[in-house]
């Protein structure tokens, strides 16, 4: 004869003292032996012989949420966390999923908060970090041209003042360039 669960309505083998499913004792108030509940309304597909609590109402667990997922079903997670935009879009569908498994729901929900809080943190660095890099970028290029900071400046300049076309002709003689020099800058745009 099985010992059922009271809690849950688990079939638990002959001498199990807790309830597989949900972890009650089944000894004594917690097992009814041989399908008796002690309450009124068994879970589906139990038949109640015992009425010790008439009314009680016993909640089946949605057996497939609540399951402990195996080796293999997180295998198969991790193999899709590295597919890029399946990752993702499996991590957003899980999380939401009201029949997902409890154990990924909540893997996922994890994982789409620490994405978020990278993608800002990046955002963030990026912004501080950026400047601080094409300094040092632009300060190589000085040394490596025989430039000083201040000459590598005003070249800084004349180029974007070339780029948006304020320099007259007499402004780039003036610069030092030559004809030459000048049509081709003037070719290059």
């Amino acid at each position: 004869m099985s010992v059922i669960c009271t809690n849950c309505g688990t079939e638990n083998k002959d001498g199990a003292k807790f309830c597989v499913s949900c972890g009650s004792g089944l000894s004594g108030r917690g097992a009814a032996q041989g399908g008796a509940f002690r309450g009124g309304a068994a879970p589906a597909g139990y038949q109640n012989t015992a009425s010790a609590n008439p009314g009680a109402v016993y909640a089946v667990p949605d057996q497939d949420r609540d399951q402990v997922m195996g080796l293999g079903a997180w295998l198969l997670v991790f193999l899709l966390m590295i597919i890029p935009i399946v990752n993702i879009i499996c991590l957003i569908v899980w999380a939401v999923s009201g029949k997902t498994n409890r154990n990924k729901q909540n893997m996922a929900r994890a994982a789409i908060i620490w994405m978020v809080i990278g993608i800002v943190l990046a955002m963030l660095l990026g912004a501080v970090v950026t400047p601080f890099i094409m300094d040092a970028v632009s300060n190589a290029v000085a040394v490596n041209a025989g430039l000083s900071t201040e000459e590598l400046q005003q070249l800084t300049e004349a180029m974007e003042q070339l780029q948006n076309m304020d320099l007259s002709q007499e402004q780039l003689e003036e610069m030092g360039l030559t004809p030459e020099q000048i049509e081709e800058l003037e070719e290059g745009m």
